[in-house]
């Protein structure tokens, strides 16, 4: 699956502020998350629209005034189709061993909406135009790692790749090397939201965990 998303960097925001703008995003998917970084915690917003709609006309995105969007990008999904079972005990990273990484890992559920993302395969076309590029398999440290890599290194024109770790969290392939995010919501817009931050002028190896306000 494909989608244009939108970001914006809200610096400053406090949770309510966050969810009130996911509530006022429009329809489609949205992701409100607060990136703890070494440097403080940074707001952040990502808006999946249809499937490679057309970007905005530039009026409307001067309309928007300061809450336009910071990044607007093609993200594609790749992968097994997403689908829940029931939950097992996830390897651990620093036990996991080459029989284990070998061994298929339980896929566990994902966000509702990432339901109206499953397809078999991403076509190539859209992966080779893609900005952002996502793993839905659940994988050990080094499996998801590797994952990470071989997409981004497959696709030079991609600026960031990413692929979901069984034990939580996301391993993130980036043009300076590979950057594990520990804990993160399993949630098909976080690398977007990585995305929005890099465009940024930001280093992505400087986030440390990636939050979502509940309210």
């Amino acid at each position: 699956m494909r989608w244009a998303v939108a970001v914006r960097l809200l610096a400053g925001a406090t949770d309510t502020a966050l969810l009130a703008a996911a509530r006022t995003a429009g329809p489609g998917p949205v992701l409100a998350a607060r990136l703890l970084t070494r440097h403080g915690a940074y707001g952040v917003l990502a808006h999946a629209s249809a499937p490679c709609a057309p970007h905005r006309a530039p009026r409307e995105r001067e309309a928007q005034g300061p809450h336009r969007a910071a990044d607007e990008h093609l993200a594609v999904l790749v992968g097994r189709p997403v689908r829940p079972v029931r939950p097992v005990r996830p390897l651990r990273p620093d036990t996991a061993t080459a029989a284990g990484e070998r061994a298929a890992q339980p896929e566990a559920p994902w966000e509702p909406w990432a339901e109206v993302l499953r397809e078999p395969r991403a076509e190539a076309m859209w992966v080779a135009c893609a900005d952002v590029l996502v793993d839905t398999v659940l994988r050990p440290y080094g499996a998801a790692s590797r994952t990470a890599v071989r997409l981004l290194s497959r696709n030079p024109g991609a600026l960031l790749a990413a692929a979901p770790l069984a034990t939580g969290g996301w391993a993130v392939a980036h043009r300076r090397g590979v950057h594990v995010i520990p804990s993160g919501p399993r949630h098909a817009l976080l690398p977007s939201c990585l995305h929005g931050w890099a465009v940024a002028g930001h280093d992505v190896r400087g986030v440390r965990k990636v939050v979502v306000p509940r309210g």
